[in-house]
């Protein structure tokens, strides 16, 4: 802030912890910047800091997670320095961002892939896997060893039987405008069907998202109008589908569900785009999928529901793109890196490769591409 700022209100519930932290991390941003721009080696000291901090106001920065996330997140945001960019300038940075400066050297977009990989390795030990995930009980309910669901943001289903633990491989994401806006989890394997009809229905899903990359893998919902699938008390009824096949998003159905338990009663829809022969998604389909989703995505609104075969590789593209969609039109700028980051918070395989990565630059462009002169971002 300038000196000719008027101080800004910074408060929490008990006004020390995580104030204290927001504090904190302004502090030692700017002056990790401050020094680096004085030809220094960009140097912080946080435990003074702290100290500087609680000689005004006692506690400030109240527990040792949040101590360790000042040092986190500090260092990630020097090492990765502003990576937003205005939508008004998205294709002309974009093609800056892909030239390499001499043979042998990385493009700026390179380079990004490899200081977000290495920021996000840096968090993995907080991302703690649940301990239900790799119990005995629950190993043959994995699909992929590598693709578990961390503690902190693994669903937990509601009961069912006494012999059910209430473990599922799912995970909640944050959307744009929705704390937990996503559930992203596997294609439901044949002994799991059951579970994640539970979690849908106890999560009030509106919609479905199934990213079909699955060869022979049997349907896990009833195809047919006026089909019923029946677990115990819980029933899946098909009301009514359609195809869809158009040059957006390619093959796929639209199916709308009944789902009953008991007394109650909850409509999904069912949205299955189809992909062939491991490919990514296009950037067509993510602009497609993205318009139809927008409505689910307001705050307080139920999670959407979004699915590949390991809940991780399809499914990340899907998140982080409806994220970026969202805040292009709200706030007229785009930030690839930080969101890539934050999505890896609840899942740390999300775009786990670089073809992923360069798809999200992709179809930030081309939606951008479909506004004239960007006349809707300004």
């Amino acid at each position: 802030m300038s000196a000719s700022y008027k101080p800004a209100i910074i408060h929490c519930s008990a006004g020390v912890g995580r104030t204290g932290t927001f504090i904190g991390l302004d502090i030692l941003i700017d002056e990790g910047k401050t020094t680096t721009a004085g030809g220094q080696d960009g140097t912080v000291d946080v435990m003074k800091c702290v100290y500087n901090m609680r000689l005004n106001r006692t506690q400030m920065v109240q527990t040792h997670e949040q101590y360790s996330f000042l040092y986190e997140i500090v260092a990630e945001a020097l090492d990765c320095g502003d990576t937003s960019i205005v939508c008004s300038q998205f294709s002309e940075t974009l093609q800056k961002m892909r030239q390499r400066p001499a043979r042998g050297q990385r493009s700026v977009l390179e380079e990004q892939f490899r200081m977000v990989n290495a920021a996000t390795a840096s968090s993995k030990p907080r991302q703690l896997i649940s301990p239900n995930a790799v119990s005995e009980e629950n190993v043959e309910k994995n699909r992929d060893e590598t693709v578990l669901p961390t503690e902190r943001n693994s669903v937990l289903l509601p009961y069912i039987s006494d012999s059910h633990n209430g473990y599922i491989n799912a995970v909640y994401c944050d959307g744009y405008q929705n704390r937990r806006g996503f559930i992203v989890t596997q294609t439901p394997l044949t002994d799991t069907t059951e579970d994640f009809w539970h979690m849908t229905v106890d999560n009030k899903c509106p919609v479905i998202v199934y990213l079909n990359d699955c060869v022979n893998e049997k349907v896990y919902w009833p195809t047919n109008g006026g089909e019923k699938f029946q677990f115990g008390k819980l029933s899946i009824e098909n009301t009514y589908s359609q195809e869809i096949l158009n040059m957006e998003t390619g093959s796929g159905v639209e199916t709308e569900l009944m789902c009953t338990h008991g007394h109650t009663s909850h409509e999904v829809t069912l949205l299955e785009v189809k992909i062939a022969d491991g490919r990514l998604l296009s950037t067509n389909q993510l602009t497609a999928l993205c318009n139809k989703l927008e409505k689910y995505t307001t705050a307080g609104h139920p999670p959407i529901t979004i699915q590949c075969l390991n809940g991780s590789r399809l499914s990340g593209i899907l998140v982080i793109a409806m994220n970026l969609y969202l805040r292009a039109r709200m706030e007229q700028e785009v930030d690839v890196v930080l969101e890539v980051k934050l999505a890896r918070r609840s899942r740390p395989q999300f775009i786990a490769d670089s073809e992923s990565f360069d798809l999200l630059y992709e179809f930030v462009s081309s939606y951008l591409s479909d506004f004239n002169d960007y006349s809707n971002f300004r």
